[in-house]
């Protein structure tokens, strides 16, 4: 038996295909895809690439980007099934897995922040729950999309007058390439995208410990992390949860620290912090082996066995 585990994110494409024993007979990493903005054709190129080199497959399970809602599982189920060889195929939002990787179906919450946000949960019947990933318009509270949009918002206060100067608004301005407010302001309506401006949420954090500026801002956004992580831990009615974290804002040791001060607070101290033992390509494989019926701690024990599988 051939059984086929995909984690597609934004920026890359993770696929290892196991035996009937948990043993890795493939791996392959390629270009990210997320489905609710990519084209058929680009979908079809993409994938095309991974199942080339993984080739058929008894079953395959897939966390995709860009999922999270039914019609783009249906649209993605659609495209995938006529270029696939699987005798069974699943497609899944690629947080479940990452959820399902992390938790490995204990009971527990996960907390994404990247460019956005967003939290899921595991109740004590296997369900799961979801909370905020409403992009970058209705939410993404606490992602870096937002702390750069504040950075962005602070440093125009700065630049016009109604706000003292700071290390953090000199950063930005050479990260910028701006010297005063009509360049700032031409700038950001005719140059930037929403991953350039969350990219600003490096230089904040950085600066955190130094400058009030920024310091305020990141204690804002673990703030909104921590509760968007209790609205997770409350659909689920997890009183004691243990919360993971994944996401390119939690690299910084510096926003983990606050993040978990605030994660303290709003749980009044009845939560633990973990990081993930699995990258969520992982995920894919525990949802894959509790399809079929198999033990999931003969899985575990395996996966444990590969590097490349550790969540870094």
């Amino acid at each position: 038996m051939r059984i086929l585990g995909v984690d597609s994110g934004g920026s890359k494409t993770e696929a290892v295909v196991i035996d009937e024993k948990g043993r890795v007979l493939r791996y392959f990493l390629g270009r990210g895809c997320n489905i609710a903005v990519e084209n058929e054709e680009n979908i079809r190129k993409i994938f095309s690439r991974v199942f080339e080199q993984v080739g058929s497959v008894d079953l395959a399970v897939l966390g995709m980007a860009g999922a999270g809602r039914k019609k783009h599982v249906k649209k993605a189920t659609e495209i995938l099934s006529r270029i696939i060889s699987a005798k069974k195929l699943i497609v899944l939002s690629d947080a479940e897995v990452a959820l399902i990787a992390s938790t490995h179906y204990s009971p527990g919450v996960l907390i994404i922040a990247g460019t956005g946000s967003i939290a899921f949960s595991l109740n004590e019947n296997r369900r799961v729950h979801r909370c905020g990933g409403l992009g970058y318009l209705l939410g993404d509270e606490g992602g870096g999309y937002w702390i750069g949009l504040r950075a962005l918002r602070l440093l125009a206060r700065i630049l016009d007058g109604r706000e003292e100067k700071s290390r953090l608004a000199e950063r930005l301005m050479e990260a910028l390439g701006v010297s005063d407010i009509d360049e700032l302001v031409e700038k950001t309506y005719s140059e930037l995208s929403v991953s350039e401006i969350a990219s600003l949420a490096k230089i904040v954090v950085e600066l955190s410990e130094v400058d009030s500026y920024a310091r305020r801002i990141v204690e804002d956004a673990c703030t909104e992390l921590a509760r968007l992580a209790k609205c997770a831990a409350d659909k689920a009615r997890l009183n004691y949860p243990i919360v993971y974290y994944q996401g390119g804002l939690f690299s910084s040791k510096i926003f983990r620290k606050v993040f978990y001060e605030k994660l303290l607070e709003i749980f009044k101290n009845r939560v633990i912090l973990k990081k993930p033992l699995f990258k969520p390509v992982a995920g894919s494989l525990l949802i894959a082996w509790r399809y079929l019926g198999r033990d999931l701690e003969t899985l575990l024990e395996k996966l444990r066995q590969y590097n490349f599988l550790i969540f870094e």
